[in-house]
C-alpha cells in the first residue's frame, strides 16, 4: 500500500461467494465451504529456491503489531486466514469453511476446518481464532494495523472447538475483506504466549510456509510446509497443497540499481519486486525474463481539486480542468511500461469500478474553453482568463517525486486553455499538511486497498481537515458513502460504491491521471508464479522452477 490511514482495506471463495450468498439480504443464510471440483494434495517432492529481491528492510512481523506491505508478503505464507480475497474480487473459505451471517448483521458465525496444526504441533480450535482477534484490540498490543481492521470489534465468543461467533457493534462492510488480509491471519497461541515480544523472531502459524530465520538488514528465510494439506484453490490460486519450492528467501536490496544488477545475473535473486524503470523496457523483449504487470485495487493517481478554494469552487473549472489535460501524452513522456492513463478514479481490479467512467473526461481543450467561457471566465489580454478583475489562477503541489514528473506538463496544459498556473514544490511531509488544510487547488494522491472504505476517508466531509484534500462538503455524496459502509449485501454495495465514485468524478473533486502498476519481474524458469488481487502478495506456493 502506498499510503498508510486508518481506514480499513483490501480483500474473496468457493462455490458460493459472498456475491451470490446476498449476506445482506433479509433472510441471513449460510455460506457453505465446497470444493471447487479439485481435491488437495500434497506434491511427492519439491525443489529450488524463490530467493526475491525486496525494495526495503522490514521493521516487525508479528501479525497482531505491525503495519505494512512488504511485511505482509512474508507473513501471508506463514499465516493462513479465515476467508481469502480470489482474484475475482470474491470471498472463498480459507481456515473457516463456513460461515453465517445473523439478520441484524452484527454477528457472523464461523465452522472451522477440522484438521488443522499449527507448525509448532498444536491444533487450531476456535479459541486461537479469539485469541488473536482479542490480542489485535487489546492497547498492550500497540497494534499498528491489526486493531483498526476489526472496526466496530465487540468480542469473539467460543461455541466449541470449531465454532465461534465475531460480535461487531454495528454493521461493518468492511470486515470480509479485513479478515482476509495477513494482518488477520491466525497465529499459535502456544507459540505466542511462549516467545511474547519475541515471537516475531519465532513466527508459528498453519500456512504453507515454516519460519526459518530473521537476519536483520539482510534476508527472511522460509522453508516448505510438508503437513499442509488444508489449502484450496480459487481463482488466482492454483496450489492447494504443500509448496513447489523448497524454500524462499526475501533479500532485503533497497538501492534498485543494485536490485536490478542482480536479476540480470539470475542467480543470487530470480524474482524481483518494484524493478527499475530503465531496466524494464530491456526485459520485457528478453526471453530469459517474464514480466507480471499488476494493478493494485484502490484509486488511481489522481489530484485533488479544491471545492472550496477559488476559482476552484466552481464546478465548470473543475470540469475544464479534466478536460485540459491530455493524460495520453503524459503517459507515453513518462510512464510507458509501468502506467496507463485513465480518467476514472478506481481501477479494473477495484471493488465498485465501472468502465463507463474510464473515459468520462477526454481530452478535449475546446471543451475546456467552452466551459470556461460560459462561466464567465473571459481572456485577458496576456491570455490569462479573467472573471470579476481577478485572473483564473491555480496554484498545483509537487513533491517531486518521479511519480509526479508530470506536473510541469499538466501546469502547461492548463496554461493553454488559459489558467495561470504555478507549480509549487515541497517535501511529501509538506503535501499531507498542505492537502489537510487545503492549501493548493491542485494537489496528488493515491491510495492502495481492497475495500471502499478509503473512498469515506477521502471523500466525506467528515475528513475535511485530514484526510479529504478535495475539501468538498456535499450531503449527497455522504449519504451514499455512509450507506455502502453498512451494507454487506455485496450486490447492493457494488451498485453504491459505483454511484459514489460517478458523483465524485461528476462533480469533478478531483483529475485522475494514470493508473500504477504494481510489476513483477521472474527468471523465464519460474512456472506458475501468480499474482494475488491486490498484486502485493503473490502465492509464492503455486510457484515452481523448471530444471
Amino acid at each position: 500500500m502506498s499510503e498508510k490511514t486508518s481506514m480499513h482495506r483490501l480483500t474473496r471463495r468457493d462455490v458460493i461467494t459472498l456475491t451470490s450468498a446476498g449476506i445482506g439480504a433479509m433472510l441471513a443464510r449460510a455460506i457453505p465451504a465446497a470444493a471447487l471440483g479439485q481435491v488437495a494434495t500434497v506434491s511427492a517432492a519439491a525443489a529450488g529456491e524463490l530467493s526475491i529481491g525486496m525494495y526495503r528492510t522490514l521493521d516487525h512481523l508479528d501479525p497482531a503489531v505491525y503495519w505494512g506491505p512488504p511485511e505482509t508478503m512474508v507473513t501471508q505464507m506463514i499465516f493462513d486466514t479465515l476467508i481469502y480475497l480470489g482474484n475475482d474480487l470474491k470471498f472463498y473459505p480459507g481456515l473457516a469453511e463456513s460461515w453465517e451471517v445473523a439478520r441484524d448483521n452484527k454477528v457472523i458465525a464461523f465452522k472451522l476446518r477440522k484438521g488443522v496444526v499449527f507448525h509448532d504441533g498444536t491444533p487450531l480450535l476456535a479459541s486461537a481464532v479469539k485469541f488473536h482477534f482479542d490480542r489485535c484490540v487489546d492497547p498492550a498490543t500497540k497494534s499498528q494495523y491489526s486493531r483498526s481492521l476489526l472496526g466496530p470489534y465487540d468480542g469473539t465468543v467460543v461455541k466449541d472447538d470449531y465454532t465461534l461467533e465475531l460480535h461487531l457493534k454495528e454493521p461493518f462492510a468492511p470486515i470480509f475483506d479485513s479478515l482476509s488480509q495477513g494482518y488477520l491471519g491466525i497465529p499459535s497461541p502456544t507459540a505466542v504466549q511462549k516467545y511474547g515480544q519475541d515471537f516475531e523472531n519465532h513466527l508459528t502459524g498453519s500456512g504453507p510456509f515454516r519460519f526459518v530465520e530473521w537476519i536483520r538488514d539482510s534476508r527472511i528465510t522460509l522453508e516448505r510446509n510438508t503437513q499442509y494439506t488444508w489449502g484450496k484453490p480459487f481463482p488466482g490460486k492454483s496450489n492447494p497443497a504443500a509448496p513447489k519450492v523448497a524454500r524462499v528467501t526475501f533479500k532485503f536490496i533497497p538501492e534498485v540499481g543494485t536490485r536490478d544488477a542482480l536479476m540480470d545475473g539470475r542467480k543470487e535473486i530470480n524474482v524481483e519486486a518494484w524493478p527499475g524503470t530503465q531496466s524494464l523496457p530491456r526485459w520485457r523483449q528478453d526471453p530469459n525474463f517474464r514480466i507480471y504487470d499488476g494493478v493494485s485495487p484502490g484509486t488511481t493517481w489522481f489530484n485533488f481539486i479544491n471545492a472550496q478554494k477559488p476559482p476552484t469552487d466552481e464546478l465548470a473549472v473543475r470540469q475544464a480542468i479534466n478536460h485540459a489535460i491530455d493524460r495520453e501524452t503524459i503517459y507515453k513522456k513518462f510512464y510507458v511500461g509501468v502506467a496507463r492513463p485513465t480518467a476514472n478514479l478506481i481501477g479494473p481490479t477495484s471493488f465498485g469500478y465501472d468502465k463507463a467512467l474510464d473515459t468520462l473526461y477526454k481530452y478535449d481543450p475546446a471543451k475546456a474553453k467552452q466551459l470556461l467561457d460560459a462561466a464567465g471566465w473571459k481572456p485577458g489580454p496576456d491570455g490569462v482568463r479573467v472573471k470579476d478583475g481577478k485572473p483564473l489562477h491555480v496554484d498545483a503541489f509537487s513533491s517531486g517525486t518521479e511519480k509526479e514528473a508530470y506536473k510541469e506538463l499538466m501546469i502547461a496544459m492548463l496554461q493553454e486553455v488559459g489558467f495561470s498556473a504555478k507549480l509549487v514544490s515541497g517535501t511529501p511531509a509538506d503535501r499531507a499538511v498542505a492537502g489537510s488544510k487545503g492549501l493548493y487547488h491542485l494537489i496528488n494522491r493515491e491510495f492502495e486497498a481492497s475495500d471502499p472504505h478509503y473512498l469515506v476517508d477521502l471523500f466525506h466531509s467528515k475528513n475535511v481537515g485530514t484526510f479529504a484534500w478535495a475539501m468538498n462538503k456535499d450531503p449527497e455524496l455522504d449519504r451514499v458513502l455512509e450507506e455502502q459502509d453498512t451494507t454487506l449485501d455485496q450486490k447492493k454495495r457494488l451498485a453504491l460504491v459505483s454511484r459514489a465514485t460517478r458523483r465524485i468524478l461528476e462533480q469533478a473533486y478531483v483529475v485522475p491521471i494514470y493508473l500504477s502498476l504494481f510489476v513483477w519481474v521472474a527468471a523465464a524458469n519460474v512456472s506458475d508464479f501468480h499474482m494475488d488481487a491486490r498484486s502485493w502478495y503473490p502465492y509464492f506456493q503455486d510457484a515452481w522452477i523448471k530444471a
